[in-house]
């Protein structure tokens, strides 16, 4: 029986600190991370740096390089949700508002907006809701592949100033 071994986005990072079984890692945000499931477990510190939580598997140490992982299909397949979604909304919701707007006699373009965007609100919190019960999916959550080298980090060297 052939094993298929999954694609997966790779990111590479640095421990900061330890939170039990959780190892906190300052990596460089990419434009795939405005898409990311996981987004809710990380804590952006400026335009560029970020710290991700994720599950301490390898047992890393402060000031440890690692290597990230999230499945790609997982990445594509929120990517897809977050843009597709509302976008849908949007349009849904301004077809509706105006079919509305021509059957109550009122100004057919203000009741396409107003249709558009209270869709495409609703769609925001759908979208909230759906991260909350993601959240628990271990598909969507980063996690450790390796070490890539050891090196004691200075305490605080993580904070941005």
């Amino acid at each position: 029986m052939a094993t298929h071994s999954v694609p997966l986005a790779n990111e590479t990072g640095i421990v900061v600190d330890l939170a039990g079984p959780k190892a906190r890692v300052r990596v460089q945000k990419t434009s795939s991370c405005a898409s990311c499931e996981s987004k809710h477990s990380c804590h952006i510190m400026n335009d560029r740096k970020m710290i991700v939580e994720v599950d301490n598997a390898l047992e890393a140490k402060a000031g440890d390089t690692v290597e990230l992982s999230i499945p790609v299909r997982s990445l594509l397949k929120v990517s897809l949700i977050v843009y597709i979604i509302p976008i849908a909304a949007l349009f849904v919701g301004a077809f509706v508002g105006r079919f509305w707007g021509k059957s109550l006699g009122g100004n057919v373009d203000l009741f396409a907006i107003v249709g558009g965007l209270l869709a495409m609100g609703v769609a925001f919190f759908i979208l909230k809701w759906f991260d909350r019960m993601q959240n628990r999916r271990s598909e969507y959550q980063p996690r450790l592949n390796r070490i890539i080298s050891s090196v004691p980090l200075p305490p605080q060297s993580f904070d941005s100033k």
